[in-house]
């Protein structure tokens, strides 16, 4: 008889031996030969026996449950050719199998709903790097943007006791991306990537910049807003919060008030499952004091809160920063993905690995706030090697370009315009170890971007933006009445804050200080005669 808990394969093979078995001890010694014969027909080996086992459906799919299953088979179900002849072989296998009998009539099968395993946090268990990366994304229609700007610059005004300097940051930034595209801010620091990458998602609008900046050729509008997502550098997230919750809490507040409750929490489970994220949802965020997701699965749920919204244009200012090159590629292809759903990416990036900046498809490269290429990233090398600038040994695209961004020729060939520049003799701004010094490289870079590149550049984005009417019907057809009422955001932000804050109000070591502190001050006052100021001070 099958037991339906287990293994039909399994439960069958036994059977079997102890079908075989009995009709052994119930047989004669005239007919003995042919027990013999019958038992080695229908007995396995210990080896084929564990071959079988191995291959039944019960092993593959059932391998927690028949742990102990297999270790009784193998220790009680050891039968050899040599000992079949002999009736003391008979009888131990028949004792062997009433035995297993008796094990397997009190024998309890784990239960099928464990407790959770996993642990606190993802550090534990190595991420699996194609877990939910390469999802596609399915969201409403999103409206095409063409970005484009020209002439981009800024400069900060600091005011002295007795006079006034202006420091110029950005210097005439010219570019364009387009739908379905990433676009990569590369460069030095304080190369003016950040300021730039604030000025093309709207976050910076005073006098002290100037240029164009075109959306769809419509200069920025409030309208914008609500198509603009901005991932800052540093993940700002409530660490007491779990993944669920803080991206819960972020549609909640962000979503139309048309839509549902449950329609906006049934968006965040989406939103989590295209991330990759639900193994980790029921983790908390976690900080430097409390632990918590790892970094990677932190950069994935702040951008999470943006693309909640379903943004046209998406801004992320050095998401890999602090972030190993696996899991920094991780994040480069979930924003591929993003881009293939027809939205805008721009992001700054500091020095990526050569895996990572082959997955760009466009590339600016700024040196001191100073253009010095714009294109594809796939054709930087080739550019630079048409203006005299090659690596003389195999190097990343990346550290090679950042070079040259600082005016650092080491390992790099030197133009023939620069090589006329150098005097041996002459230690001053032109040279410097023999070789041109990082301001005459960064002049020559960018006069060789204003011949190459600016003149190209300038052709195309005079070209008006073509955008398909259908699509941009149906992206306009969707009624955006952002935000929810005043009372629903107090509602939302002070259960918020009381989850939040419940891990520092309400741990035991505070109620035990609070209850310690009642009952020592309630001692120290217990009856006690005051009846005047005076007995209160002596008291006290």
């Amino acid at each position: 008889m099958e037991n339906p808990n287990s293994s039909s394969g399994l439960y069958r093979t036994q059977s079997e031996q102890l079908t075989k078995i009995s009709e052994g001890d119930a047989m004669t010694s005239g007919v003995f030969s042919d027990v013999t014969k019958e038992v080695e027909s229908f007995t396995l080996s210990r080896k084929s026996s564990r071959n079988q086992v191995l291959a039944s459906p019960g092993r593959i799919g059932n391998s927690g449950r028949n742990t102990y299953l297999k270790k009784g088979k193998s220790a009680q179900m050891k039968f050899d050719f040599d000992d079949v002849a002999s009736g003391a072989a008979l009888s131990r296998a028949s004792s062997a199998g009433l035995g297993f009998s008796f094990s397997l009539a009190g024998f309890t099968m784990p239960s099928d709903e464990l407790g959770d395993s996993r642990p606190f946090s993802d550090d534990d268990i190595p991420e699996d790097i194609e877990a939910g990366m390469r999802k596609k994304f399915h969201t409403e229609p999103t409206l095409p943007i063409h970005l484009k700007f020209t002439e981009v610059t800024y400069k900060v005004i600091t005011k002295g006791v007795t006079s006034t300097h202006e420091k110029h940051i950005l210097h005439g930034i010219n570019g364009m991306v387009n739908p379905g595209e990433v676009l990569a801010l590369m460069g030095p620091s304080g190369s003016g990537k950040t300021t730039l990458l604030s000025l093309l998602g709207g976050r910076v609008t005073d006098a002290n910049q100037g240029g164009s900046i075109t959306y769809n050729d419509q200069p920025y509008s409030k309208f914008l807003k609500s198509r603009i997502g901005f991932v800052t550098q540093d993940d700002i997230l409530f660490p007491h919060l779990t993944v669920k919750e803080t991206i819960t809490y972020a549609a909640l507040l962000r979503l139309p008030k048309t839509l549902t409750k449950q329609e906006k929490e049934n968006q965040a489970a989406d939103i989590i499952r295209e991330l990759g994220l639900e193994r980790c949802q029921d983790t908390m965020i976690g900080n430097s004091f409390v632990r918590g997701v790892s970094g990677g699965e932190r950069k994935r749920v702040s951008i999470g809160n943006e693309i909640i919204i379903n943004p046209s244009l998406l801004f992320l200012d050095e998401p890999t920063s602090g972030l190993d090159s696996t899991t920094a590629l991780r994040i480069i292809e979930l924003l591929q993905d993003i881009a293939e759903t027809g939205k805008t990416v721009i992001t700054t990036i500091h020095q990526p690995s050569s895996r990572l900046f082959h997955k760009f498809d466009k590339l600016i490269l700024l040196g001191k706030g100073s253009l010095l290429y714009f294109g594809k990233a796939s054709e930087a090398m080739t550019y630079f090697s048409s203006i005299g600038c090659s690596p003389l040994i195999s190097m990343n695209p990346a550290e090679f370009l950042l070079d040259l961004a600082n005016g650092n020729l080491n390992d790099v060939s030197v133009p023939h315009e620069l090589e006329d520049k150098v005097d041996l003799g002459n230690s001053g701004r032109e040279t410097r170890n023999g070789k041109p010094s990082p301001a005459i490289v960064h002049e020559y870079l960018v006069e060789a971007c204003v011949a190459n590149v600016s003149k190209e550049m300038k052709k195309k984005l005079t070209v008006r933006s073509s955008i398909d009417q259908e699509i941009k019907s149906s992206a306009q057809s969707v009624k955006r009445d952002w935000g929810t009422s005043w009372t629903k955001q107090y509602s939302i932000l002070f259960r918020r804050g009381i989850k939040e804050r419940k891990h520092d109000y309400f741990s035991w070591l505070r109620i035990t200080q609070i209850v310690a502190t009642a009952i020592i001050l309630g001692l120290l006052w217990w009856r006690s005669n005051v009846h005047s100021p005076k007995d209160l001070q002596n008291q006290v």
